[in-house]
């Protein structure tokens, strides 16, 4: 049996697929030849998030002798890998902090007898001598460090294991390196040569960033919570990921949609969770085609649940064209179309106002210039596109008006300093003993009076408010500056 029919073959008994993808079946064949000529091998591979990046190693691991480990960034990731294994009957251990020394021996014994040979880990691990010493024992055809950008996002910062990642994995019997990520800048692509590959020869084999299944979407909002109900009562967009910037977020967030509907099942999950409640929430968002989770970026990276339709994402100040591609590609796994939602609110315009020129801030720019989203976000990593299949600069179906803005300008255009806050939610809202007979009372009747003070704050935050001894003013050239952050896009 030649070596594209053996590839071909085990794909069909031992994982029940038919036929490769031609990224997939490129990269294979790229491990399976360096293998069977006995050659090393240093490769990245750069595949976008639903182009079955696992199969390239998990395939292979199957077929050849020795050892594969794989490196994770996050227990959940390890634990979710392992269920897909055990689902397709491929033995694998898990080898983690916390465990005992009879717990490892017991795993690591199926390693020596030959009756497992997939050994799951986080970096951290890697740091431990005794851990290292057993794995000096064994010969390693491949060695798998998936999402492999957090060497980068990571390793710099928090995780400084994934820093020492390439330096303790020279120190073991390694045939092949492979690291594989979705996305992967200059930054990104500078910190893996240096700290994984340590400039010497790697090949990179490279699959285009875009996802054309996913279509982008820009929300501007001065009241996000209100303007996520409106998005997620629609049933065709969930199940859904909203992506939020802290663990307090993403709390606060969730607590906040609850107010306003109830009867859709809802989660949220961070990292601060217990190992009991995290199990929970996955096993329960990924039993479920219609439920929301409000996440921290914790879920997601590599998570496999193929029928997201929704993406939010709650804020993008701060938020890097990586990390974007990263939370945005979790939808659409299957193929089906997915969106993509950019909630664009006071925070994100304060910020494009500052102009400020940091990496941080090329996604504020590709949002608000008159470019094709999709094209703005291929070009920033490298790639260029023949056409956009769908964003809303190209389908000239962007909003540029923000939901109750106009209603609040009315109010006050002729009377600055004459209301409180407090007396203009229940002005727009509509309580009785507010009635001024003016055309704005209960104009927002159907508002939560959390979302009226939110849509007051976040004018408040832009300036285009004032508040002075508790009553409220037009601040009319801050206004005239942030319709103009609007009519940018109106030339489309």
């Amino acid at each position: 049996m030649n070596e594209s029919s053996k590839i071909a073959e085990y794909a069909k008994s031992r994982f029940h697929i038919e036929n490769l993808r031609p990224m997939q079946k490129k990269v294979i064949e790229n491990i399976m030849y360096c293998y069977s000529n006995k050659l090393n091998n240093r490769l990245l591979v750069l595949l976008q998030t639903g182009g079955g990046k696992s199969l390239c190693f998990l395939l292979p691991s199957t077929i050849v002798e020795g050892i594969t480990i794989i490196v994770y960034p996050l227990l959940a990731l390890m634990k979710d890998q392992k269920r897909r294994l055990d689902l397709s009957h491929i033995s694998s251990i898990i080898i983690e902090g916390g465990q005992s020394k009879q717990e490892r021996d017991r795993r690591f014994k199926k390693i020596e007898d030959g009756s497992c040979k997939i050994i799951i880990i986080n970096p951290e691990i890697l740091l431990n001598e005794i851990i290292m010493d057993r794995l000096r024992n064994f010969d390693i055809s491949l060695f798998v460090i998936d999402e492999a950008h957090t060497i980068c996002e990571w390793g710099l910062s928090f995780r400084p294991a994934y820093k020492m990642l390439g330096k303790q994995i020279q120190t073991l019997h390694i045939k092949q390196i492979l690291a594989f990520t979705a996305t992967a800048d200059s930054k990104t692509l500078k910190a893996l040569s240096k700290y994984l590959f340590f400039y010497e020869n790697y090949h990179i084999i490279r699959g285009g960033v875009d996802r054309e299944n996913v279509l982008y979407h820009l929300r501007y909002s001065f009241s996000k919570d209100r303007e996520l109900y409106k998005i997620l009562l629609n049933p065709s967009l969930r199940p859904a990921i909203v992506f939020c910037k802290s663990r307090n977020d993403t709390r606060i967030t969730y607590h906040k949609f609850k107010e306003h509907v109830e009867d859709i099942d809802s989660f949220y999950y961070h990292a601060g969770l217990s190992k009991l409640e995290k199990k929970r929430i996955e096993e329960s968002f990924f039993a479920s085609d219609s439920a929301v989770l409000f996440s921290t970026i914790a879920f997601g990276l590599g998570m496999d649940k193929s029928n997201i339709r929704c993406v939010i994402h709650y804020s993008i100040v701060n938020t890097n064209v990586l990390s974007f591609l990263q939370e945005s590609g979790r939808g659409g796994r299957d193929g089906q179309i997915s969106h993509s939602i950019v909630l664009f609110g006071s925070s994100e315009i304060k910020a494009f106002l500052r102009k400020n020129a940091s990496d941080d801030a090329a996604l504020l720019n590709i949002y608000q210039s008159d470019r094709c989203i999709r094209t703005g976000l291929c070009s920033y990593m490298g790639e260029s596109i023949k056409s956009c299949s769908g964003c809303d600069k190209c389908s000239n179906s962007l909003n540029l008006s923000i939901d109750g803005l106009d209603v609040l300008i009315r109010l006050l255009l002729f009377h600055p300093l004459l209301y409180t806050k407090k007396e203009i939610i229940n002005i727009l809202h509509g309580n009785e003993e507010y009635n001024i007979a003016h055309h704005s009372f209960r104009i927002l009747v159907d508002w939560l009076e959390d979302d009226i003070n939110s849509l007051i704050e976040s004018c408040i935050e832009v300036s285009v408010l004032i508040e002075f001894k508790k009553h409220i003013m037009l601040n009319l050239i801050k206004l005239h500056e942030v319709m103009k952050v609007l009519k940018s896009n109106s030339q489309l």
